[in-house]
């Protein structure tokens, strides 16, 4: 948690929430546990939204994923140590599509640096030998937060309607919603 206090960190965070605004469309890539907070985030994007997709699976079935990523699209990536195929597929492709990347990593950043817009460093935890997230976890949770505020009608507006869709199915949800009902 330390990282995300320091001055460096802010600036770049400040840079990434510039780039994942500003696109189009955003992909998220997480396999593994990062995988799930790859939907996760992809999830809550597309709640305040902003358009995203989870690029979430491994192996071949990856490349599906990856003929979403377009001109004017922004990829996010969490990954770990070792640099694997997946990963560097995903940033040989999106550099031949002119997408900026945004690395979340603890130890990839020193070989991406060529092939990546920029760089959170965000080490894992460590329970023995259970690799943890909860860094992470929160640098996703703050990077929402500060998409959300940096287009606040656009988030409200997309949460309303989402909550208006809540309802439509289950009609004690229009009594959840993010604007007083009469």
């Amino acid at each position: 948690m330390e990282v995300l206090r320091c001055k460096e960190f802010a600036v770049s965070f400040e840079r990434c929430i510039d780039i994942l605004a500003k696109a189009a469309r955003r992909h998220v890539f997480g396999i593994g546990p990062s995988g799930a907070m790859a939907d996760y985030a992809s999830l809550q994007f597309n709640r305040i939204g902003l358009p995203s997709s989870a690029l979430s699976a491994s192996g071949i079935a990856l490349a599906d994923r990856m003929l979403w990523i377009s001109k004017g699209d922004a990829v996010l990536v969490m990954a770990y140590a070792p640099l694997y195929r997946e990963v560097e597929v995903l940033l040989d492709h999106a550099g031949k599509h002119g997408v900026p990347v945004i690395l979340i990593s603890d130890d990839l950043g020193p070989l991406t640096t060529d092939k990546v817009a920029e760089v959170l460093p965000v080490p894992r935890g460590n329970a023995g030998h259970l690799a943890m997230h909860a860094g992470t976890l929160v640098l996703i949770e703050s990077l929402i937060v500060a998409l959300a505020a940096k287009a606040k009608d656009s988030a409200i507006n997309s949460l309303d309607q989402l909550s208006q869709l809540r309802g439509a199915i289950d009609k004690t949800w229009s009594k959840r919603g993010t604007r007083k009902r009469k």
